[in-house]
């Protein structure tokens, strides 16, 4: 196998709201327009189609469960300009996006233990594009079990999982869309910017990364490693693409850890080579600590009644 620093591996198969005092519960539809100048509590919430609530100067906190059908726009430059901030003492377990959802640095800002479930299958976007703002479509400043995204999730970084924090299982059958090229940041590579490293950095990280973006737009990652790597295959030329690629702010910091290669249950393979599945990523063998490192004992297995092998 080549062992230079960087490498294209190829995959063979054979084979209740609160509004400025107005209150709306499930069961109610919001008809009228709003300016919100103040933080807003989403209790229990189900904001319906074709409703905008746009925030200046503020977030919308969510406090509860929670499902957006509608669009949020927080509309203000400022640093932390937020339209959804799921705060430490929020209850509620699932956060759904089935709308738009749009901030200048933040589309959401993950503050809670308490999340299981974040879904979102439609637009969630920080619209600021310069290198220094750090603008995040989903900041994750805690853990989450189940992270799903089928829509488009994208800022100057789409995810960045802060470091101590944890994602147990990140599906992407998407698009994360990093504009200074970082997809997913996995929060080692950003700590040396901030100070020395610590042991810190080593404990963000995400379990299992199941991936279906490719094509011409691989999910590009930056930072410690998932476990385990599953691409997602639905033909021969819709399967996931995975590219480690340095961390745009700074191009010196290090993307470090070992990965398992797997094949996700969901997908539909046919014989034939499947080019380009993990690029970046150094031969078995090599220094993990210091380098993104392909785990030896995952360069051939089987799926259903075939074979696979990483070449």
């Amino acid at each position: 196998m080549n062992r230079s620093n960087k490498f294209i591996i190829l995959l063979i198969i054979n084979l209740t709201l609160s509004l400025l005092g107005m209150m709306c519960t499930r069961a109610q539809a919001l008809s009228c327009s709003l300016t919100i100048n103040a933080n807003c509590e989403l209790t229990d919430a189900a904001v319906g189609s074709g409703i905008t609530l746009r925030a200046t100067g503020s977030s919308y906190i969510i406090k509860n469960d929670f499902t957006n059908q509608g669009i949020f726009i927080r509309s203000d430059t400022g640093a932390n300009s937020t339209p959804i901030s799921i705060q430490s003492t929020t209850t509620g377990t699932s956060i759904i996006n089935n709308g738009t959802i749009e901030g200048f640095n933040f589309g959401i800002r993950n503050n809670s233990t308490a999340i299981i479930n974040f879904t979102n299958n439609n637009e969630l976007k920080a619209t600021s594009t310069g290198v220094g703002s750090l603008s995040t479509g989903f900041n994750n400043g805690k853990s989450i079990t189940n992270f799903i995204n089928t829509g488009t999730i994208f800022g100057s970084l789409g995810l960045w999982n802060n470091a101590q924090q944890t994602i147990t299982t990140l599906t992407n059958t998407g698009e994360f869309k990093g504009l200074i090229n970082n997809d997913v940041v996995s929060d080692f590579a950003m700590r040396p910017l901030f100070g020395a490293a610590t042991s810190a950095m080593f404990d963000a990280h995400i379990i299992t990364l199941n991936n279906l973006q490719g094509g011409s737009n691989p999910l590009k990652f930056t930072g410690l490693l998932p476990e385990n790597y599953n691409i997602i295959i639905k033909s021969p030329t819709n399967y996931g693409k995975l590219q480690i690629v340095p961390n745009s702010e700074n191009p010196t910091a290090l993307s470090i850890g070992i990965t398992k290669f797997g094949i996700d249950p969901s997908s539909i393979v046919t014989n034939g080579t499947y080019t380009s599945v993990l690029i970046g990523l150094k031969a078995p063998g090599a220094d993990k600590f210091n380098n993104p490192v392909l785990s030896a004992t995952t360069t051939s297995g089987s799926f259903g009644v075939g074979n696979w092998s990483l070449v």
